[in-house]
């Protein structure tokens, strides 16, 4: 996650770049609030709103991208679900079994399961067919039932 640069001071001149990396942080740790925090930063920084509101386009996309790329989000969903996993182990008996625990874990894997879904991550899926029942006349009886007497080279009605 972006952060601040360790030597910034208030007054001190910031890169582009680094603008944009303290704004992505601010996003990522959900202390952005639209409209209002552009206004603070470009007091502080002495520049318009528009100017900020343009970096924070940019860090708004930089998210994004994050958010939505396969690779981060399995990464992202795999942490967040160990981390609920081990917290329920850790946490006293009591908590663990209690139902507020088992709620709150469950609420914590479900939440990762919406959204490793959202960004198409999922885990494979075992899939068994029946290459007894698979055979030709199966198939053109399933095709018959579908889409009604089709000669094959015969272009569909």
């Amino acid at each position: 996650m972006a952060r601040m640069p360790k030597t910034y001071k208030r007054g001190t001149k910031l890169t582009t770049e680094e603008k944009i990396d303290y704004i992505t942080g601010l996003m990522y740790s959900g202390v952005w609030r639209r409209g209002g925090t552009a206004k603070l930063l470009a007091k502080e920084w002495n520049l318009s709103p528009e100017a900020v509101r343009r970096f924070s386009a940019e860090a708004s996309r930089v998210v994004k991208r994050h958010i939505m790329d396969p690779d981060s989000a399995a990464v992202d969903v795999t942490l967040a679900i160990r981390e609920a996993l081990e917290g329920a182990l850790e946490d006293s008996e009591s908590l663990r079994l209690s139902k507020e625990g088992l709620k709150a874990r469950d609420q914590v894997i479900a939440a990762c399961k919406a959204y490793s879904d959202i960004v198409g991550v999922t885990a494979p899926i075992r899939v068994e067919v029946d290459t007894k029942k698979a055979t030709p006349e199966a198939a053109r009886e399933l095709m018959r039932k579908m889409c009604g007497n089709v000669t094959p080279g015969e272009p569909f009605p």
